[in-house]
């Protein structure tokens, strides 16, 4: 799956560094927006990392990274993530939403 062994992808999960989404009926699935040419989006981990302590849903955490925002010139996390600009005005952006969604 994804190229990456499955222990290791586990792994990734587990540390925060993908994002795993379970489906209605127990699947697992991985938004292919975090990926580019088969590589994690470069920031990505960082972002994700910003919500470890928080009991955010994964589907809550899809949702955040794909919704457009003024702080972020009316661009998504990951959109902005994506034309490669500076990951920590996103990691900002990610930590100052962990620390809402932990109130």
């Amino acid at each position: 799956m994804l190229g990456i062994p499955e222990d290791e992808l586990k792994d990734r999960v587990d540390t925060h560094q993908i994002l795993e989404l379970t489906t209605s009926d127990g699947y697992a699935i991985y938004p292919d927006w975090q990926f580019r040419n088969g590589d994690l989006i470069q920031g990505w981990s960082a972002v994700l990392q910003s919500f470890q302590k928080v009991r955010a849903s994964a589907w809550l955490i899809a949702t955040w990274a794909q919704t457009p925002s003024k702080e972020l010139n009316d661009l998504s996390p990951i959109s902005w993530l994506r034309q490669s600009r500076a990951t920590e005005k996103v990691v900002k952006y990610a930590e100052s939403y962990a620390a809402r969604w932990s109130r």
